[in-house]
């Protein structure tokens, strides 16, 4: 539920060096029909592109710039650099929280969470922004990651506000960095609920859409992301050095910067990058609709939007440094932004059919042009351009954990024009296949506790029926997570043996299955496989021994990671539990 997320808009005070922003997107988009044929938008001045000749500077689009006027090819990188990422990688390891250890972020982990960003900046014409590769910024996203954990709560001020394990680190890495609880999130969900979209009913200090502004800064180049027990930090550009990297460096001067930019972005948005959810626990939620214009005053703006069947949207509209509100958005990157509030759409599209909002922005002052008008096409990415029979994918392996109930559900991605009809099955020990009541939608989530038995004897899947025809998928189990006891650290004495052990978690029965082991040591920042070789012994087992200690072997790290043979995604054995890889070896 979008009511038990936490997130906060970076509070950093620093100036951010003057921006040159001249805009890339089309400035203003004609009418468009509703009709569901409708596929391209067109935008004046732009001779069938989605840039205007006239605001390609200082630089032309860049290769990340998607063109938003193009059903299909909004489409396809959603398809491609935002669906895809609907999956909960590992995202960090070796963090202890109780000794204030950051441990560190997997790189394969967190680069879904860059990409989806990316195509998000993409909608409004910005470049790419990278991972930082030089960990210059790292350490200190990771120290923010893990001071936010370790206190249970977020904070851009953590020694101030007396938090546990506030390091040098920690506290750089939380000023100068958006911050979010984002657990149980997909890569893609943690961009867009936690940074992009992060609302709450009872938390107006969220309008200031401080994650959202600087997560569109056009000139950032560089970024870092830090994780940790389920909590986030990205490093954004508030004009101030880290010690390894000047804050010039995190700034590209010659990327596109739009003179103007919105959210939902102008032309084609996908329906799925909403966030409004209606009524929750705090109240109504509500749609957060911006528009944010390059050295402007807003002061006096006004804004309008009217929905797909003419009709007027109520609006409430909060300006920068409003009086009498609390909080207003936030002048950031040299941009002023208008807010624009209203009840969730309830209405979305089905199938292939578009809905149209016209925006209109009067009452701009300092700039060009004192009105700006653009449209917002929502639609479908899910839904084929042509109609075909269904087809289903497999988002990503279901987890739990022995003893536990599932929390995430079974996802599969159903691509079908007509729309399809859905019907969920079970089957166990192969035996026949039978219809599970209610279960008719894209997702599932099996009731019940989880125990190794059930995962390897019990079977879902899902059965997609249009009038072009039907589509299951293949059957999928639920993998489930197996270590109750970590590794501890050893001492001991040149030529002796060590011992390392973890305990998998087993079935009240004894019952371990198609499981393997490897055993990997820390090597110059790396994880490499353990082989036995003589030195080391049970290295595909979870009890690893290390014969004749040398002292070469002090201050070695040992982690243990468990894969389940049976559940496959993408033809490789699922990882379905790490040890924390905190297991030391001391000689002495």
């Amino acid at each position: 539920m979008k009511t038990t997320m936490r997130a906060e808009a970076t509070k950093s005070t620093g100036v951010i060096a003057s921006i040159s922003l001249l805009a890339i997107l089309a400035s203003t988009l004609v009418n468009v029909p509703t009709a569901t044929e409708v596929q391209t938008i067109s935008a004046a001045g732009a001779n069938s592109s989605a840039y205007s000749s006239k605001l390609l500077e200082p630089a032309p689009p860049g290769d990340n710039a998607i063109d938003t006027t193009s059903k299909s090819i909004v489409q396809r990188e959603f398809l491609n650099r935002y669906e895809k990422n609907m999956i909960r990688p590992v995202t960090s390891i070796g963090v202890d929280l109780e000794n204030c250890q950051p441990g560190q972020a997997v790189r394969d982990g967190i680069a879904p969470i860059v990409e989806s960003w990316n195509f998000m900046r993409g909608l409004n014409g910005l470049n790419a922004v990278t991972l930082d590769q030089t960990d210059s910024i790292s350490p200190y996203t990771q120290a923010a990651a893990m001071v936010s954990a370790r206190n249970g709560k977020l904070s851009h001020y953590p020694a101030v506000e007396g938090f546990a394990c506030a390091t040098d680190a920690a506290v750089r890495g939380a000023r100068h960095s958006n911050l979010a609880q984002s657990i149980s999130q997909t890569s893609a969900e943690t961009a867009l609920w936690y940074y992009m979209d992060y609302s709450s009913a009872d938390n107006p200090v969220n309008d200031q859409l401080g994650h959202r502004l600087f997560m569109q800064d056009p000139q950032l180049s560089v970024t870092s992301i830090g994780a940790a027990a389920g909590y986030t930090a990205i490093s954004v550009r508030t004009g101030e050095s880290y010690p390894g990297m000047p804050a010039d460096s995190m700034r590209d001067h010659s990327a596109p910067t739009p003179e103007w930019m919105s959210w939902p972005s102008a032309g084609f948005f996908p329906k799925q990058l909403l966030t409004s959810v209606g009524i929750t626990s705090d109240g109504p939620d509500t749609e957060r609709w911006s528009f944010s214009v390059q050295n402007g005053d807003l002061s006096a703006a006004t804004a309008h939007i009217t929905g797909p069947n003419g009709e007027n949207v109520p609006l409430t509209v909060i300006r920068p440094g409003q009086s009498g509100i609390a909080f207003t958005p936030r002048v950031i990157a040299d941009y002023s932004t208008l807010l624009m509030k209203f009840p969730n759409i309830e209405r979305l599209p089905v199938g292939q059919e578009n809905l149209v909002y016209n925006v209109k922005i009067d009452g701009v002052k300092g700039t060009g042009q004192t009105t700006y008008e653009y449209q917002v096409a929502l639609f479908d990415p899910l839904t084929p351009l042509e109609k075909t029979a269904p087809t289903i994918a497999l988002l990503e392996q279901p987890l739990t954990g022995v003893g536990y109930k599932m929390i995430n559900p079974i996802r599969m991605q159903v691509a079908a024009w007509p729309v399809a009809k859905y019907q969920w099955q079970e089957r166990i020990n192969s035996g026949p296949w039978t219809d599970i009541p209610g279960a008719n939608e894209e997702t599932y989530t099996p009731e019940g506790l989880w125990t190794w038995k059930r995962s390897k004897t019990t079977e879902y899947r899902l059965v997609a029926t249009s009038t072009e025809g039907e589509s299951t998928s293949e059957p999928v189990r639920v993998a489930v997570q197996g270590l109750k006891n970590m590794p501890a650290s050893v001492k001991t004495t040149i030529g002796s043996r060590a011992v390392f052990e973890a305990t998998p978690i087993l079935d009240s029965d004894g019952s371990l299955f198609d499981t393997t082991f490897e055993w990997q040591v820390l090597r110059a920042g790396r994880w490499e496989r353990l082989y036995d070789d003589g030195h080391f012994e049970g290295t595909a087992t979870n009890r690893l021994i290390v014969n004749h200690v040398t002292p070469a072997d002090e201050g070695s790290q040992f982690r243990l990671v468990v894969r389940s043979k049976i559940f496959k995604l993408a033809g490789y054995d699922v990882v379905v539990s790490w040890s924390d890889g905190l297991a030391k070896l001391t000689v002495f």
